[in-house]
């Protein structure tokens, strides 16, 4: 019988997740799917996991505000009320732009970060703009 692939989680949000993130690898996991990116410190907390297997970025769809702070709930991370780039996140939905655009945006972000190498989709009750995005062609496919 072949062996499984095996994929954790980890939240980047959290500096913690960092030496859970060793531990995970050295345990024998494949890759690590990540909670979605919220935080303004992420990219650096993604940095500063360890080289050798895949990192896919959880990608939330909220469609509203009251969308986006169900996931921060979710990430049980109160601190990231805060946090610049959440703020931003909620400046977004709040000024009246489209739950489309911000996908967009956020894909955007997620291709720019070096160390991930794919998208999670995770569209709780928003799959209009999953599939926007899949027809639309935002979505790279390489």
């Amino acid at each position: 019988m072949d062996r499984a692939t095996v994929w954790a989680t980890a939240n980047p949000n959290c500096v913690s997740s960092v030496s859970s993130v060793f531990e995970k690898v050295g345990s024998g996991v494949s890759g690590i799917v990540l909670q979605p990116i919220f935080s303004s410190k992420a990219a650096s907390i993604i940095d500063r996991y360890p080289d050798g297997i895949d990192y896919v970025a959880g990608m939330a769809l909220p469609r509203t505000t009251t969308g986006l702070i169900f996931w921060k709930t979710l990430l049980e991370q109160p601190d990231l009320s805060g946090d610049p780039l959440f703020q931003k996140h909620i400046a977004y939905f709040t000024g009246g732009r489209t739950s489309l655009a911000w996908a967009q945006e956020q894909l955007a972000m997620i291709e720019s970060m070096r160390r991930l190498s794919g998208v999670h989709f995770m569209p709780l009750k928003n799959t209009r703009d999953l599939i926007s995005l899949l027809q639309r062609g935002d979505i790279p496919n390489e």
